[in-house]
């Protein structure tokens, strides 16, 4: 655990007071709860803080456990930092992908090579066959709905 908190050592972790590698006072109450209920906490997405300040995203689980005949608890992290930026830019990209997509002035349609179900069209696209809107047309068989280069 001293690890993923940037500790150079256990015993500079356990030193350490643990409200500081808490960005949220919420996260900590909602951990602190299930950790006193002696419930599973199975992938409690929150951020915490490490040594040098720094803030990342993790995954946080605690289950009950007995060691040594006494009741304890096993609580781990996984950073998950990267993985919610990656997810971010992916959001962000798709966002902007729509946004050239729904107003180009170009009719773009979408279909899945899969199954031949649209899954995108632009007003541009709606326009070219004459349809009141998109929503029309993103049902409208596939096979009906092309573009003849002779007509």
């Amino acid at each position: 655990m001293a690890t993923i908190f940037g500790y150079e050592t256990p015993e500079a972790f356990k030193s350490a007071s643990p409200a500081e590698r808490w960005v949220d006072g919420d996260d900590a109450a909602f951990m602190r709860d299930i950790i006193e209920r002696t419930r599973r906490g199975e992938n409690q997405t929150i951020r915490r803080r490490g040594v040098d300040g720094n803030i990342f995203t993790a995954l946080m689980n605690t289950a009950p456990i007995t060691y040594q005949d006494r009741r304890s608890r096993v609580v781990w992290l996984i950073d998950i930092s990267d993985r919610v930026e990656m997810d971010n830019a992916l959001r962000e990209s798709e966002r902007r992908l729509s946004r050239v997509i729904e107003e180009s002035p170009i009719p773009v349609s979408i279909v899945s090579k899969i199954d031949n179900r649209r899954l995108l069209a632009n007003a541009a696209f709606a326009e070219l066959f004459g349809a009141q809107s998109v929503d029309v047309l993103i049902d409208f068989p596939t096979d009906e709905t092309y573009a003849d280069a002779t007509d």
